[in-house]
């Protein structure tokens, strides 16, 4: 196995949820050259910018936004953290992610990835269940659902299969209905709590449809981005 370089050894720690200074001290270099290599790294595509930011201390994420908000200079910014005990060095990094339309890529990429993965598992399991085939795993999907799927099939004027017709919430309801089969594989935050995976699921879709519809008005936060990290990190071993 060839060995990895050091931009590569970064970006992982980034991943694994090292903070910007813990990673300066790991490598040995200064925070102007962490954000160097970042930015190749964003640029590249082998970094998202979400990583980067919720890799900077809620603490600082929190202080530094508000005193955006209240219109504080950068440099009275940096005076007020070092004051309050904050590295200051992370104003930078901050400052190269001070809007949230930057990180609208991330969070597409994030709910697509989600979408494909929870749709290809569920219907991988029932499969491997009830067999291939309209007659046998199908048939397993509550009689609604079908017919939902049958009637937006029918909308379409490049149509699929019915099963590619189905939404987050019907995922939601398709799992309800076979959970004992389903509570074998699903994560265990989610096997353990059948309340805790329908509610996931509830704002999954919430956030989801705010993303692809836009024009409905309803905005997504930060917040946001951070739960569909999670779901994300909960679903990718499916």
């Amino acid at each position: 196995m060839a060995t990895k370089t050091k931009k590569e050894r970064i970006i992982k720690s980034f991943k694994d949820g090292d903070s910007p200074t813990e990673i300066c001290k790991k490598f040995e270099c200064t925070m102007v050259a962490l954000r160097r290599s970042v930015n190749e790294a964003i640029g590249e595509g082998t970094l998202k910018r979400s990583d980067l930011y919720f890799s900077i201390p809620e603490e600082v994420r929190s202080y530094v936004s508000k005193l955006h908000d209240d219109g504080t200079n950068i440099h009275e910014i940096q005076l007020k953290m070092t004051k309050k005990g904050l590295d200051a060095d992370y104003i930078e990094l901050f400052n190269s992610l001070d809007s949230e339309d930057k990180f609208y890529g991330d969070m597409y990429e994030y709910i697509r990835e989600i979408e494909i993965t929870l749709h290809n598992f569920i219907k991988f399991e029932l499969i491997k269940e009830f067999g291939k085939g309209e007659m046998n795993w199908w048939r397993e999907i509550p009689k609604n659902i079908r017919k939902s799927c049958a009637v937006r099939r029918e909308e379409d004027s490049n149509p699929t299969d019915f099963y590619n017709y189905t939404y987050i919430i019907d995922l939601k309801k398709i799992v309800s209905s076979h959970w004992s089969l389903f509570t074998r594989s699903l994560p265990k935050e989610w096997a353990s709590n059948k309340n805790e995976f329908k509610r996931s699921l509830n704002k999954l879709n919430t956030i989801r449809n705010s993303v692809m519809h836009p024009i409905k008005g309803r905005e997504w936060s930060m917040k946001d981005l951070e739960f569909i990290r999670k779901i994300h990190r909960v679903t990718k071993p499916l």
